[in-house]
């Protein structure tokens, strides 16, 4: 008798997961994604030129998609522009919202974030001269993008974006000694490949 109930309760929990389970993964799923593209960077202070630099960026993220039109995550990323001279670097550790207003009718995105960014500017030395401590700042930062995603077979898409991103001013500093203040901007065009 245990037995025969058992079974009925079992043939009912197989007849009904099917319903359920598409409906609880549609609304939390992880994802993962990692980028490459290009950024022109202004840095903006008192010594500085003041010209646009192209440089190449890349990006790492994870995070969770809570529903159909909202994800949030963690991402970390990095613009690098070397010259004859110097080598200039910008990483950043941001919080990200996505946002899918038109869900999978038109799957474009809005995306903001806030966080943290390192900003380095090494000088190149020649063999036998001094190698002098680097220039860093360390700022707020936040950022806005717009984006568009391409499935592709499987659990994967391609998302090419651009963003705009803003620091605070702060100070730009070799070793102890405060130089000056500076913020940054950075326009970027990109591509990155998502699972989820």
């Amino acid at each position: 008798m245990l037995t025969a109930r058992a079974l009925v309760v079992l043939v009912l929990l197989s007849c009904s997961a099917p319903q359920l389970l598409p409906a609880q993964r549609s609304e939390r799923s992880i994802y993962l994604h990692g980028g490459i593209g290009a950024a022109f960077t202004r840095v903006d202070c008192d010594i500085c030129t003041g010209d646009r630099k192209l440089g190449i960026t890349f990006s790492l993220g994870a995070g969770s998609r809570l529903s159909q039109k909202l994800a949030l995550g963690l991402e970390a990323g990095g613009w690098n522009k070397g010259e004859t001279d110097v080598t200039n670097f910008l990483g950043t550790l941001l919080a990200v919202a996505y946002w899918y207003p038109a869900s999978n009718r038109t799957p474009y995105f809005l995306k903001a974030g806030i966080g943290a960014a390192s900003y380095k500017v090494d000088d190149r030395v020649a063999e036998g001269e001094e190698d002098a401590d680097p220039i860093r700042s360390k700022m707020f930062a936040a950022q806005l993008g717009i984006g568009y995603r391409f499935r592709v077979p499987g659990d994967f898409s391609l998302n090419p974006y651009v963003t705009l991103l803003g620091t605070m001013k702060a100070d730009l500093e070799q070793g102890n000694t405060r130089i000056t203040s500076a913020s940054l901007t950075l326009i970027q065009l990109g591509l990155n490949v998502g699972w989820r």
